[in-house]
């Protein structure tokens, strides 16, 4: 009998030598990583609000202006300022996307590096790929990426930073 419980016991001690073999410190550093990633990709989806709240208001007054040009097209150009301006920051928006995309690949492979070292698998893609509707928004269809991966409730919060909570709910498609 002494000698079965020996016998687990040393099972169970060399059977964890995977997690004592584990270099802490490299997880420590993928962690870091992942952590200062995210910072960049958070600041990267302000950007794209911030952005998209400039491309509205560029887009309203372009279409103020064609309605209305008598009271709106103060450069007398038959709205070409306007128009530059909207066209302006929908490029921008555009590239602050592009930004943001590119961040949350980065978080992806951050992911897979923590995944690795930490022997931990918190990735993100043992989901399956999901289809968007035509014509989802771009900030949406980030959210989107990421539901059934992680909490309804972290994406309704990190959604909820960037625009009006019942957006959110409509693009996750909560009630």
């Amino acid at each position: 009998m002494l000698k079965l419980v020996y016998v687990v016991a040393m099972s169970c001690i060399l059977g964890s030598g995977t997690v004592l073999a584990l270099d802490w410190s490299t997880c420590a550093s993928d962690l870091d990583r992942l952590r200062r990633a995210a910072n960049d990709a958070s600041s990267a989806a302000s950007d794209v609000d911030s952005n998209q709240r400039r491309f509205n208001s560029a887009k309203e007054n372009l279409e103020r202006c064609l309605r209305y040009p008598q009271i709106y097209d103060l450069m007398r150009d038959q709205c070409q300022s306007k128009r530059f301006e909207s066209e302006t920051a929908l490029a921008d928006l555009r590239t602050r996307i592009s930004t943001l995309r590119n961040w949350m690949s980065e978080l992806d492979s951050r992911a897979r590096s923590v995944s690795s070292s930490c022997g931990y698998d918190i990735s993100v893609e043992s989901a399956p790929p999901i289809s968007l509707p035509p014509g989802t928004d771009e900030r949406c269809a980030i959210y989107l990426r990421y539901k059934n991966r992680l909490p309804i409730s972290t994406l309704l919060q990190l959604c909820s930073q960037n625009q009006p909570e019942n957006e959110c709910r409509k693009c996750l498609g909560i009630n």
